[in-house]
């Protein structure tokens, strides 16, 4: 019930899908990720302690379920449309994690509101494995490349 309710009004807010994770220590994922690192496919951006990347209780010792937010970020600009050369579109305009953060945070407002809950709000700045935790909460399948594929397509307010 809380699950359905909160996914329902999530995915009202603005464009998005959301799941949902038991909080657990995601075992499973640590010999692939010290291999990983071993080939030196690591970006420097990652956290280097496998167990932080693994174990949510780290960042909170409380956590029980793990909120899932996959978004779109569209941003158009007639001025860029004919150039040959520019930046992703996720970097034109705002950026992204302002605005997605600010989406999150009343997300966070609503729990506390409605179900006297605590949260913590994350987006994009966390040592937690992102695809593998939307790959589990049901948002997507990883295609040959390992990227996360999104077979339901959510459609972008631009």
């Amino acid at each position: 019930m809380f699950n359905t309710v909160l996914k329902n009004w999530i995915e009202s807010l603005f464009p998005c899908q959301a799941g949902f994770v038991k909080a657990r220590i995601f075992t499973e994922l640590k010999q692939f990720l010290v291999k990983h690192r071993e080939i030196n496919h690591q970006t420097q951006i990652l956290e280097d302690n496998i167990d932080i990347r693994i174990n949510p209780f780290l960042l909170e010792k409380d956590v029980k379920t793990i909120i899932v937010v996959i978004v779109p970020y569209k941003h158009d600009n007639d001025m860029l449309n004919d150039k040959t050369s520019v930046v992703s579109r996720g970097f034109w305009g705002k950026d992204y994690h302002a605005v997605i953060k600010e989406q999150l945070l009343k997300i966070s407002t609503f729990i506390k509101k409605e179900f006297n809950g605590k949260s913590l709000t994350l987006c994009d700045n966390h040592p937690l494995p992102e695809r593998y935790l939307a790959y589990l909460a049901g948002l997507g399948y990883f295609g040959k490349n390992q990227m996360l594929i999104n077979p339901n397509p959510i459609h972008c307010r631009t």
